[in-house]
């Protein structure tokens, strides 16, 4: 595969139009979606760093959405036995079980 610099607009569409032929569910989310916008950004060492920067925040962030899903899994597995717990007190109770 020939590598590229994405230089223009024409570059984007081109590699839109590559996207759709591997993979043919594409087509459509290219469809419904407006323009993809040329993004570029100044080189050097600055931009360097502010990728390592913001990529480090991007982990910093998923870790912890990754905990508090964890948290939540948890609480919800402790309410799902308190809840089983419970109704099989009350069975116990009224002596169905």
């Amino acid at each position: 595969m020939e590598e590229r610099i994405i230089t223009s607009q024409e570059c984007i569409s081109d590699g839109l139009d590559v996207l759709c032929k591997l993979e043919p569910r594409f087509c459509h989310a290219i469809e419904i979606i407006d323009e993809i916008p040329l993004r570029r950004t100044s080189g050097g060492f600055d931009r360097l760093l502010s990728t390592i920067v913001s990529q480090q925040l991007s982990v910093a962030a998923a870790d912890a959405i990754w905990k508090k899903m964890k948290l939540a899994l948890l609480r919800t597995k402790i309410v799902r036995l308190m809840l089983k717990r419970l109704i099989e007190f009350f069975l116990l109770s009224l002596e169905i079980v």
